[in-house]
């Protein structure tokens, strides 16, 4: 006598099926938006969560979601060798910290743009010295 294979619980059975269908369900998803777009468009609004009136936006809501459902992804052991050798946390935390204190000012200066000392911002467009800042052609030459 076989054993009977044991069934499924409902959310995992979900999950596989979506995870089959992932394409469809997202076209699915796509032509609903278009059709309906009405749910879509009350999403986008902040609604009171009942928590200290904290509005909550439906993005803050889904990343929360999924980084929450990423979070339980990390199996235990993985977690237990990163507390022994957080090298790479530490690593990771110091460019994720250090990269865009690097690239923003470098930015910055690729567009030009500048604070001056009263805290105002300056851009090279708005400059009185530039000869054509009076309305020009934009080629930096009077006519």
């Amino acid at each position: 006598m076989c054993p009977r294979p044991a069934r499924m619980l409902p959310l995992p059975r979900l999950l596989a099926l979506l995870r089959r269908h992932l394409g469809r369900a997202v076209a699915v998803t796509y032509v609903a938006a278009a059709v309906l777009p009405a749910p879509g468009l009350w999403l986008r609004h902040p609604h009171a969560t009942g928590i200290a009136e904290l509005p909550l936006r439906t993005p803050q809501l889904l990343l929360a979601l999924v980084l929450f459902g990423a979070g339980l992804q990390v199996p235990l052991r993985e977690l237990r060798l990163l507390v022994r050798r957080p090298a790479a946390l530490l690593a990771g935390l110091a460019l994720h910290i250090l990269v865009p204190l690097l690239i923003v000012p470098g930015v910055a200066l690729a567009l030009g743009c500048r604070r001056t000392t009263t805290g105002q911002r300056h851009d090279r467009r708005d400059d009185p010295r530039r000869r054509d800042a009076g309305g020009g052609r934009g080629d930096g030459v009077d006519r």
